[in-house]
């Protein structure tokens, strides 16, 4: 899965009541007609001066090779589209912080909506027949939703689940299209047909059903994946507080969004379950209890020992403590100069630190700005060697910390000398 992070410093002061998600939609929006319409100086215009595009493992882009490469890349590829999903949105006062899939599509295509079709719906008939699951299931959509009329429908890995399991009861089939029709879009193909497939019948119980989603739900409650948990009720569903009120349709997404912003990482633990079933439905009561996941410690408590271990490492010269501080896909920027990525990163280090030996570093002026993933700093600092106090190099320096289980790494540095 593809992971992009995006800076923005952005003017909350002025837009205060605005949430992150919010705020960002206009932008995105925009970013998105200029891929239509190849509008590349727009979509450029959207980076800070200070940008870094990083491709995973890969290399990173800073300054005029931004511009360049999108000229390059959009004049190959022409008009396109850019699908986002699964955005997560953190903010501070000064910056908001988005993870997201993401997807890019040629807008022309020809091929007839059948021509389209037909070597996918071959590649289904066969994995039907090898019993190869995977290949069935990578034919979805990631918002795929598979609708049993007037009975139910499945989601995201409830899809996947379902099809592992069903197809473990049923082994090798056959699947046989009759009766076809299609019509069909720039972006979408809609077909009709009769199909015959043979199967078993489920044999797992009410229990052993649930029991996957309701730890998927545990896991979502804890890791603060919002629309995980959304995406667990039916398009139909109600949520009613007993002689209070109930929530519909997008109100429950609403509400989900709202307070789980409120409460942060939680926990969700089920006692005294009972569970009901029949072919379509399943009735579970149970008894449960949410709790707040704490962490008291502030951004500036957090990074404390932290910002500690590295003072320590440069004046005993353990060039690979330094390292290990940064997290595997950091960039550091020497602003308006270069952006160092991977391993330059650790060979830059060993490389300055052979030369100017033991040393200190020294913060002032720090300010912290945190949310539950991400730790942003801004300091002043001075580099002096050890031995006569003799100063190195004086400057402005940001860093940006992510955490990763639990442990705190720097994902994004900058400085300046002053």
């Amino acid at each position: 899965m593809l992971f992009i992070l995006t800076i923005l410093s952005c003017f909350l002061a002025s837009v205060a009541a605005e949430t992150p998600e919010e705020t960002l939609k206009p932008l995105y929006k925009k970013f998105e007609e200029a891929c239509e319409k190849e509008e590349t100086q727009i979509a450029i215009d959207l980076y800070h001066p200070q940008a870094v595009i990083v491709k995973k493992d890969v290399h990173a882009l800073y300054g005029k090779a931004i511009g360049d490469s999108y000229r390059r890349i959009w004049a190959e590829i022409g008009p396109h589209t850019f699908e986002l999903t699964n955005q997560k949105y953190q903010g501070t006062n000064d910056y908001i912080i988005t993870d997201f899939d993401f997807e890019l599509k040629k807008k022309e295509n020809n091929a007839t909506p059948e021509e389209t079709l037909k070597p996918l719906y071959k590649k289904f008939e066969e994995a039907c027949e090898k019993e190869e699951t995977q290949i069935a299931i990578d034919l979805y959509h990631p918002q795929a939703v598979i609708v049993k009329k007037d009975v139910h429908a499945l989601y995201g890995k409830a899809i996947g689940d379902s099809y592992r399991r069903i197809w473990a009861e049923i082994g090798p089939h056959t699947f046989e299209l009759t009766n076809q029709k299609y019509q069909g879009t720039n972006d979408y193909i809609i077909t009709d047909f009769d199909f015959e497939l043979k199967k078993k019948e489920n044999n797992a119980t009410p229990e052993e059903t649930l029991k996957p989603l309701y730890k998927k739900f545990e896991e979502a409650c804890e890791k603060e994946e919002t629309q995980i948990a959304i995406d667990l009720y039916h398009p139909q569903a109600v949520i009613v507080k007993k002689d209070v009120h109930a929530l519909y349709g997008k109100a429950i997404g609403d509400s989900y969004r709202r307070i789980w912003a409120e409460i942060g990482p939680h926990t969700f633990e089920l006692t005294n379950q009972k569970y009901q079933g029949t072919n379509d439905y399943i009735i579970t009561d149970f008894d449960f209890e949410l709790k707040k996941k704490e962490n008291n410690a502030t951004p500036e408590e957090t990074l404390k020992p932290l910002y500690k271990k590295f003072e320590e490492a440069c004046e005993k010269e353990e060039t690979q403590i330094a390292i290990d501080l940064y997290h595997p896909q950091a960039v550091i920027v020497k602003k308006d100069v270069h952006a160092l990525y991977g391993k330059a990163i650790g060979d830059s280090y060993r490389r300055i630190w052979a030369e100017i030996g033991p040393h200190t570093f020294e913060l002032t002026n720090q300010k912290y700005q945190g949310t539950n993933d991400y730790i942003i700093t801004d300091f002043d600092f001075e580099l002096k060697k050890k031995e006569n106090n003799a100063s190195i190099l004086k400057g402005k320096m940001r860093h940006i910390w992510k955490r990763e289980g639990d442990k705190w790494l720097i994902y994004h540095e900058q400085y300046e000398r002053f």
